[in-house]
C-alpha cells in the first residue's frame, strides 16, 4: 500500500489532465467518476491530484525501496518512439 500511495503522490493527475486530456477531465484518486451514484470521490479523506515529489521519495525511502547501491528507486516509462512526448 505504500508503494501505490507513493507513487499516487509523484504523479500530478492535473498535469495528465491538462496535457494529455487538453483539460477535458478531471482528475480522480477513485475508479469511480464524480458523476457516477455510487462514487465516492467527495468522501476520500485524501486527495493526491498534486505531485508532491518529496512526500512520495519520504515514502518510499521509510518503506525501504532503494536500489541495491542505496539510491533512490528509480521508474522509467518505456513507450512507442513514434509518440511525441507532451508531458
Amino acid at each position: 500500500m505504500t508503494f501505490r500511495r507513493a507513487l499516487a503522490r509523484a504523479i500530478s493527475k492535473w498535469e495528465i489532465v491538462n496535457q494529455v486530456f487538453d483539460e477535458l477531465a478531471n482528475p480522480l484518486d477513485s475508479c469511480v467518476p464524480k458523476n457516477n451514484p455510487v462514487s465516492v470521490e467527495s468522501e476520500l479523506w485524501y486527495h493526491y491530484y498534486n505531485a508532491n515529489i518529496a512526500q512520495s521519495n519520504e515514502m518510499l525511502d521509510t518503506a525501504g525501496f532503494l536500489n541495491v547501491d542505496g539510491d533512490n528507486l528509480s521508474i522509467i516509462l518505456k513507450c512507442n518512439q513514434g509518440h511525441k512526448k507532451i508531458v
